[in-house]
């Protein structure tokens, strides 16, 4: 489930550059002459150490999962077993101490392959939460869409495509957290607990991946996902006039609260009415669930 993170490490510095397996480059600040940062890569993570006015910080960012496979790829089924294994590997390769890793930022989310190509989702994918979205680009490639809010992202795209060049069935949905008070929200339901995230340790907790994965499937059932290929024919002209608003992205952007609420049951109901086949929304959460488990 997780995958991207950045944290601020509590090590010693000299724990990374006395390290044979760890190859540093440093920058100079043109104005003073000083080195101000030194970084190095490995498997798919980047370490840094920067020179502040009153500490020097050890920082790190990148894939977990490309870590986890020795830097190879990042698209696989990565469990929670996994994580812990990866967290013991950190300890020990790199002396990173979950306990004293102040995360900045993190990302969680599921690969999943579709039964239809991920452009399909691209194409029915119009709004979520009045927030429109924009292509998202990694490694050159725009391969899907995100949604950028002020203190969380939400990314779906093709994992396939970016490990082979060619479009797939492998999607990957994927919230990056950017604020941790945005995750570590009081939530309205009864069942839900207060997550309380700040270091790498708090997410080597089972508890927390399950309120994670709830987190997950509660913004893709947010998600305004517009099937066109409905039995037209035997809809009423208002319903028809209705769902060709529904198809236009930019239609959802544009309403009142009250009026989202109203057309997105509208929408439920007129998918439920004269969807052709299963609804591709459903079928998709359903296989996020699954993957949760």
């Amino acid at each position: 489930m997780m995958d991207g993170v950045e944290f601020v490490n509590g090590n010693n510095p000299t724990d990374w550059t006395n390290n044979k397996s760890l190859s540093f480059h440093s920058w100079v600040d043109n104005a003073t002459g000083e080195y101000n940062k030194t970084h190095a890569d490995i498997n798919g993570l980047y370490l840094s150490i920067v020179n502040g006015k009153k500490n020097t910080y050890c920082n790190v960012r990148g894939s977990l999962i490309k870590y986890f496979t020795k830097g190879e790829t990042n698209a696989i089924d990565y469990g929670f077993s996994d994580f812990i294994t990866t967290c013991e590997q950190l300890q020990k390769d790199l002396h990173i101490n979950s306990e004293t890793a102040f995360l900045l930022c993190f990302e969680f989310g599921v690969n999943i392959t579709l039964p239809f190509s991920c452009s399909i989702v691209f194409e029915c994918i119009k709004s979520y939460k009045q927030s429109p979205y924009s292509h998202y680009v990694e490694d050159g490639k725009i391969c899907g869409i995100v949604f950028k809010l002020q203190q969380y992202s939400i990314k779906i795209y093709d994992k396939g495509l970016l490990e082979t060049g060619k479009e797939s069935r492998l999607m990957r949905f994927e919230i990056a957290v950017h604020k941790k008070a945005w995750i570590n929200r009081k939530k309205k339901e009864d069942n839900r607990l207060q997550l309380n995230i700040q270091r790498l340790a708090d997410l080597q907790k089972r508890e927390v991946w399950a309120e994670l994965s709830k987190e997950l499937l509660d913004v893709w059932g947010k998600i305004i996902f517009v099937d066109k290929s409905l039995y037209n024919a035997i809809m009423t002209n208002h319903e028809q006039k209705k769902h060709l608003l529904y198809l236009n992205s930019h239609y959802w952007g544009n309403l009142s609260d009250k009026q989202y609420c109203t057309d997105r049951k509208h929408l439920d109901n007129l998918q439920s009415w004269y969807g052709i086949g299963e609804n591709k929304h459903h079928l998709i959460l359903d296989l996020i669930e699954k993957k949760c488990l």
